[in-house]
């Protein structure tokens, strides 16, 4: 199992959930991030899509594209949690 990806899909969604998690840990450091929460989730859920993709229809089996995919379900039980139960 290789850990860098080797298809373009697999490096773009590692870029994506990297770009999501460093500006979500700078958010929660207090850090001021100019980025909307929706368009931060919606990078996110990108990466997801394309690390399924590419670990599916591509065989990437990097260890750095499960990165994105498990970023991506993260993301998604938290939007359903949301609007499940609303605050």
């Amino acid at each position: 199992m290789r850990l860098l990806p080797v298809s373009g899909m697999g490096k773009w969604s590692v870029g994506l959930s990297a770009g999501f998690l460093i500006h979500t840990g700078m958010r929660l450091s207090g850090l001021f991030v100019p980025v909307p929460s929706m368009i931060l989730a919606a990078a996110g859920l990108v990466g997801f899509f394309l690390g399924l993709y590419a670990m599916i229809k591509k065989k990437d089996r990097s260890m750095l594209v499960a990165l994105p995919v498990l970023t991506g379900l993260l993301i998604f039980f938290m939007i359903t949690a949301e609007l499940i139960y609303p605050h």
